[in-house]
């Protein structure tokens, strides 16, 4: 004859077990009477939404210990917790991820009695996850971006600013190698660059390659995206880019993705991203995108930045040093002595714009600057004039100035034009009158010329 007790625990489970199939929640009772290892515990019971959850009949659920149900494997942290409820006799809330059906769940483990029975029920929350992963990810890739931009804003240095963006980003997506490409739609060059530990360097060999045999294939990614992502190298292969595959190849690339940079409508370079990781913490292809549009703008800001430093200190047409920068010079090493100043004037050169037109004198003087060049260095050699050079040289004397001199006007004797020349050496007085010096005897040079060739005065 049964006990009270034992009649009590029947009448008690029956009436759990129909409570629980009122439930619109999956729900199940699992017992761990008897285990050692609660997490062995066993299902006795499953309601009608746990069947539908888990696509399966009544009978192939029950009875069976529940890690081998497939919504968690036997050493998941859940079943830790299914452990200290049956075990400690608490209630525990959570969330886990189950595997098998691939849903995110919400749960509450509730014990029943004291004999080492509880409760599972749970809520399907993987589209509320879905959503709030989707938020922390946005989130975290929008810190990312403003991170950048104040980098770019803040950083003297546009170069010390875009090694540290390149190291943000590397934290971010993980990639083997991030690099900023310029391009002018002739050549492409890559400007910046940052690998990861034990990954080569490309920056030295990917310099003023051929746009179009290197990047041609790239602008095809762009017809129907914004971006250019290669999940796999392997179907450049399969669409007959050989080329392409082949380049990547090389380089140990067997993924990436590159946004375009563009300014004005033009395309002016792309930062790409070699064997980029592709997470659920950062939306790569946006972060890209939108960092890059910042750096295209900063790209150009640099550009024009050494196009006005080369154009205030450079002349235009002969590539050598202009007035401005040799008066910064003169100015810099007013009272140095031992400096070597030649001044050169070319001998008929309003003869040349007039009869043959200004176009050929502008080949007259650019082929007088690169006769210059091989004698002096280029930083040396400064065009103060219409048709005037200055040459400085550093630290010489009288005996080779006049030496130097006899050689470049010996010289010019196999050349089709001709110049006018005089030197000094800068004593305690300094250079400007060195200058002056070498001006006179320029001018008794240029006269005797003229003395002898008087139709091209």
């Amino acid at each position: 004859m049964s006990t009270d007790k034992e009649i009590d625990k029947r009448i008690t489970g029956v009436w759990i077990d129909e409570a629980m199939d009122l439930l619109q929640v999956p729900s199940c009772i699992l017992d761990a009477g008897g285990l050692e290892d609660s997490r062995e515990a066993i299902c006795r019971h499953v309601n009608p939404a746990f069947c539908r959850f888990m696509e399966k009949e009544k009978e192939e659920l029950i009875e069976r210990p529940f890690y081998q149900l497939g919504i968690m494997d036997k050493d998941s942290s859940w079943l830790n917790a299914l452990s200290r409820a049956i075990s400690d006799n608490q209630v525990i809330w959570g969330r886990l991820y189950a595997e098998k059906p691939g849903k995110w769940l919400r749960f509450v483990l509730a014990p029943v009695g004291e004999n080492r029975v509880c409760s599972f029920s749970f809520l399907d929350i993987s589209g509320e996850e879905k959503t709030r992963r989707r938020l922390r990810r946005d989130n975290a890739t929008d810190k990312a971006i403003i991170r950048a931009i104040r980098r770019l804003i803040s950083e003297p240095s546009f170069s010390r600013a875009i090694d540290r963006i390149l190291q943000d980003l590397s934290r971010a997506i993980h990639p083997d190698r991030l690099y900023i490409l310029e391009t002018d739609r002739k050549t492409i060059s890559n400007t910046y660059e940052w690998c990861a530990p034990g990954v080569k360097s490309e920056m030295a060999s990917l310099q003023n390659l051929p746009y179009d045999d290197y990047m041609q294939s790239w602008e095809k990614y762009l017809e129907n995206d914004t971006v250019v992502v290669i999940p796999d190298i392997e179907e450049l292969r399969r669409h007959g880019d050989i080329d392409g595959y082949e380049i990547l190849k090389r380089q140990n690339i067997h993924s990436l993705m590159s946004a375009p940079l563009y300014y004005q409508g033009e395309l002016i370079g792309y930062l790409g991203a070699d064997n980029y990781e592709e997470n659920e913490r950062m939306d790569t292809k946006y972060l890209l995108e939108t960092v890059g549009a910042f750096i295209a703008m900063h790209v150009v800001n640099q550009r024009l930045m050494k196009r006005l430093e080369f154009a205030s200190g450079n002349d235009s047409l002969t590539g050598v040093k202009n007035r401005n920068a040799m008066d910064i010079y003169f100015n810099q090493h007013a009272g140095e002595s031992q400096l070597g100043v030649l001044f050169i004037d070319v001998n008929g050169l309003k003869y040349v714009n007039d009869t043959q037109g200004h176009a050929e004198g502008d080949r007259l003087m650019q082929n007088l600057a690169e006769f210059l060049c091989r004698y002096f260095p280029r930083e040396n050699i400064y065009r103060s004039g219409g048709d005037e050079f200055v040459i400085v040289t550093p630290g010489t004397t009288e005996e080779k100035m006049r030496g130097k001199t006899r050689e470049i006007k010996d010289a010019m004797q196999k050349e089709s034009f001709s110049f006018a020349i005089g030197y000094a050496v800068s004593d305690h007085r300094g250079i400007q009158q060195a200058a002056i010096r070498a001006d006179q005897r320029m001018y008794q040079d240029k006269r005797e010329y003229y003395q002898n060739h008087p139709r091209y005065r």
